[in-house]
């Protein structure tokens, strides 16, 4: 049998190559989504039927047209020294807790050996200072106060250093136990920042941080930052603070929600002005405006100058002076210009 050499070799059948193997999507891409006409849609019909999507009442009406309680937003509060950026936060959240029973986890190093006894102060509308004997609260009012609000409001005392994120760690194990309705970073400066680029690189990562915090367990999230410096104008008066007077200010206007200020034109003088700078859903929310306020040191409250002359936590039937203690619920809220607000559950008092 002769072979020959150059007649053409016989085909082969060989299996098609293998495709290579696809490169995994990067971490962030693979957990993006498009939103299906029909969430666009619910969304849509839930806001236009029930006003879901809406701020939620402050249940303090002259507060109500500037600015309200919203869920996911981050929300930041300047203020010089003294001027009562802290306080007036406070007074906003124990409204709301009172009316609404929601819970706030607080980061105020400033103010942790005294905090509960400021807000029964506030709570009460009475002082608890045995200075003040004609103005004083009763003993049994301050026990009871101090109960109701440590089941409200819960003070975290961080370490000397510790980060954002090491507080924000801190506020997630919180609301897994209790279940929190906003936290309150006051202020911004006392806690740990270290950062090797620019500093405005560094605060847009950080508030970016604070943003998707708040998103993801569905909490407001205020927090509080004094201003650089002291500006003053051509004729020596100081001029109200804004988020370019906070270091680092374009970043803190660019990521916040809504940006306020507390300024006091007559420093010592009671009368305080909240001016709202910025509201990014403005319609939803609030709008930019002042709102002018004086403080009743001997009550620990705020009061607009016009309008709302009683105070809503004087629904609280202890408050109300001579009165005895009593376990109580809240009666409905008169302040209230929202009917579709309800409360989560009854107050101690």
């Amino acid at each position: 049998m002769s072979i020959n050499p150059f007649a053409p070799a016989a085909p082969v059948h060989r299996a098609p190559a293998a495709a290579p193997p696809q490169a995994p999507l990067p971490s962030a891409a693979s957990q993006l989504r498009i939103i299906s006409p029909e969430e666009a849609k619910a969304e849509a019909l839930d806001f236009y039927r029930h006003g879901l999507g809406n701020g939620e009442t402050t249940h303090w009406p002259c507060l109500n047209e500037y600015w309200t309680w919203m869920r996911k937003e981050i929300t930041c509060i300047t203020g010089y020294p003294n001027h009562g950026k802290s306080r007036f936060i406070h007074h906003a959240m124990l409204i709301k807790s009172a009316f609404d029973g929601w819970k706030f986890a607080v980061y105020v190093p400033e103010n942790e050996s005294d905090f509960y006894v400021e807000m029964a102060q506030m709570l009460v509308g009475r002082t608890a200072n045995i200075k003040f004997a004609d103005r004083r609260m009763s003993e049994q009012q301050l026990e009871q106060a101090i109960d109701w609000l440590a089941a409200h409001f819960f003070v975290v005392i961080a370490p000397e250093g510790a980060t954002p994120k090491q507080l924000l760690d801190s506020f997630e194990q919180l609301h897994e136990a209790r279940g929190l309705d906003g936290v309150l970073i006051d202020p911004w400066n006392q806690l740990m920042h270290s950062f090797q680029s620019r500093e405005d690189i560094y605060l847009s990562e950080q508030y970016s941080m604070l943003k998707r915090f708040a998103i993801r367990l569905n909490l407001a999230l205020v927090m509080t930052a004094h201003p650089a410096g002291s500006v003053k104008d051509k004729n020596g008066k100081l001029v109200v603070p804004d988020a370019y007077s906070i270091s680092g200010g374009k970043m803190t206007n660019n990521k916040f929600d809504n940006v306020m200020a507390t300024f006091r034109p007559a420093f010592p003088d009671p009368a305080v002005e909240l001016w709202v700078h910025k509201i990014k859903k403005q319609g939803r929310v609030g709008k930019p405006g002042q709102l002018n306020l004086t403080y009743d040191l001997s009550q620990s409250r705020y009061f607009p100058e016009i309008g709302d002359a009683q105070h809503p936590l004087e629904t609280v039937s202890f408050n109300a002076p001579g009165a005895v203690p009593a376990i109580n619920d809240f009666p409905a809220s008169q302040f209230d210009t929202d009917p579709a607000a309800t409360r989560k559950g009854p107050a101690p008092f």
